[in-house]
């Protein structure tokens, strides 16, 4: 049985890259819906008005690279993770936001821009097997992509964690070296990190009280 053709599979491309053109004019719609999902579903997404405008930023970003490697039949292997991506991760990081928010953003936000190919797909009025096989496309290009750009963003959260754990004992350490507790001091625990280690845990001094029992010579 023959395979499909050339011309089939450059119909098919190209196809893919005018339902994506079309799309990249309802950019901001996809964008937002994404957006607006991710709100209502990820309680622990829910940040400052600066971590929300990197969100805002992140979605944008890979949304366009998505479109982008579709248009232009650009392999995933071929593309470069968003900037604002990687700074998100390491955002959601630095805050002790879990990686399952992160993971699960990514396969919603992967869940709203196929439903808004599939509905321009409708929209083309294709012929049913070029129809099919145009979806068949922009499905494989979207799980691989949301496949790649996860283990991006991962390898880039986990690696700000660890850079946080090295950090913060080394902190602890230089806090009680250069401390010298007097009767109008107080001591307080970071509020960073709760799950350091009891025997090196971060304090700081405040002023204003008595200087605690635990201080030994």
């Amino acid at each position: 049985m023959a395979g499909p053709s050339r011309d089939s599979d450059t119909s098919v491309t190209e196809t893919a890259a005018l339902i994506t053109s079309r799309l990249d004019n309802k950019l901001g719609e996809v964008t937002e819906s994404i957006q607006q999902l991710l709100a209502a579903e990820i309680s622990e997404l829910h940040g400052d008005a600066q971590l929300q405008e990197l969100l805002h930023d992140t979605v944008v970003a890979n949304v366009d690279t998505f479109f982008a490697s579709i248009r232009h039949n650009i392999p995933v292997r071929n593309v470069e993770p968003p900037t604002a991506a990687m700074e998100y991760a390491r955002r959601l990081a630095q805050r002790e936001i879990s990686a399952n928010a992160l993971v699960r953003a990514y396969r919603l936000g992967h869940r709203t821009a196929l439903k808004a190919f599939i509905a321009e797909i409708r929209a083309a009025n294709l012929e049913r097997q070029l129809s099919m096989d145009v979806y068949e496309l922009v499905e494989a290009v979207s799980f691989d992509y949301i496949d790649w750009i996860s283990q991006q963003v991962i390898a880039t959260y986990q690696a700000e964690r660890t850079t946080g754990w090295r950090i913060e004992p080394a902190c602890a350490r230089c806090e009680f070296a250069n401390c010298s507790p007097g009767p109008t001091s107080t001591w307080t625990q970071s509020p960073r990190r709760s799950a350091i280690r009891s025997d090196e845990s971060t304090w700081r001094l405040s002023p204003g009280a008595a200087s605690p029992a635990m201080v030994t010579n």
